[in-house]
């Protein structure tokens, strides 16, 4: 993810202000350390396995052309491996929108966590939740140092995209509303599983894998499609409900959900590639793709989209596309 907007002075950041995560202390420390690290390498520098995963995202990302001006790798490919800060997400009870996103101290524990959501819900009426995070796109990127090596590959090549983005129209104006929140977080989302999929050995996926990942995404599919419906009659506290029995069926079926809320959904709906939501951005990007059959060219039609409407137009000009949506 990019870095969120926690910066906007709001009477919740307010209230988080003792648990609020510092960036610019984060960023000072390990962008001064990145540089010194440049400065003392020599001939006699041993790769290790971060310089082998930069080499094989970096010799990836210029395979399939994703460069600035068609020529150069801007920025290098740099992460950090070390616990990620948590995001508190915020939510209104009578339906799924992301109203607010806040970067919250690494480590917090489930008793912290649970104190400040229930605080926040109970004097400001809205929905809470505070989760951990896949990365953030800070330079270094920021991946978490506790998942497998598939993770951190296909999460270096998304906050590395991000890093990409921001040069254009398209990560500019990631915070003008969500609907180009989510349309940035899909197209990232999109293209770092097509990037991860070439360097990744996909045979280490097994089948009984697959059918637990395919079991979770029908119920979770499940439980976001009855939540919406209970909502829109207005039933808060039945689709409360029903999101905290489906929690407890969940960790029964050995999945391990802390919280499921509105807030839990909001986040989520902005990555279209989750069965958590329901933004319809993803098949309409692979609609886009279907005529921009290399990755560059689909990039290059998309990094410049500067309003959600932009982003309509292409696919409601072209015969081809709405062919392709119906």
């Amino acid at each position: 993810m990019l870095i969120p907007e926690s910066v906007k002075i709001n009477p919740i950041n307010t209230h988080v202000a003792n648990y609020t995560f510092n960036i610019y202390d984060w960023e000072i420390k390990n962008l001064s350390n990145l540089i010194i690290s440049g400065l003392k390498q020599n001939k006699n520098h041993k790769s290790n396995e971060t310089d082998e995963i930069e080499k094989l995202i970096r010799t990836e990302i210029k395979k399939n052309k994703i460069l600035i001006f068609n020529k150069f790798l801007f920025p290098k490919v740099r992460f950090k491996l070390d616990a990620t800060p948590n995001v508190l997400i915020i939510s209104p009870k009578n339906n799924i929108k992301l109203t607010y996103s806040i970067l919250l101290k690494q480590n917090l524990t489930i008793k912290e966590k649970e104190t400040i959501e229930n605080q926040i819900e109970e004097k400001f009426n809205v929905s809470a939740i505070i989760l951990n995070i896949g990365g953030i796109a800070f330079y270094p990127s920021l991946i978490p140092k506790d998942i497998d090596n598939n993770k951190i590959i296909k999460n270096i090549i998304h906050e590395w995209l991000h890093q990409y983005l921001v040069l254009y129209n398209l990560g500019q104006n990631i915070y003008k509303d969500n609907q180009m929140l989510a349309l940035n977080e899909t197209i990232v989302s999109y293209v770092s599983e097509e990037l991860a999929r070439n360097i990744i050995d996909e045979t280490q996926a097994t089948n009984i894998k697959s059918d637990k990942i395919n079991s979770f995404n029908a119920e979770i599919r499940f439980t976001r499609s009855i939540t919406d419906n209970l909502l829109a009659k207005n039933k808060i506290d039945m689709a409360e409900k029903f999101m905290l029995s489906q929690t407890s069926k969940l960790n029964y079926q050995g999945y391990q959900i802390r919280k499921i809320n509105q807030a839990y959904f909001a986040f989520y709906n902005s990555y279209g590639t989750t069965p958590q939501s329901t933004n319809n951005i993803l098949p309409k990007l692979k609609c886009i793709r279907t005529k921009n059959l290399k990755l560059h060219e689909f990039i290059n039609k998309v990094k410049n989209i500067d309003d959600f409407a932009k982003f309509e137009n292409i696919l409601n000009s072209d015969p081809d596309f709405k062919k392709c949506l119906n």
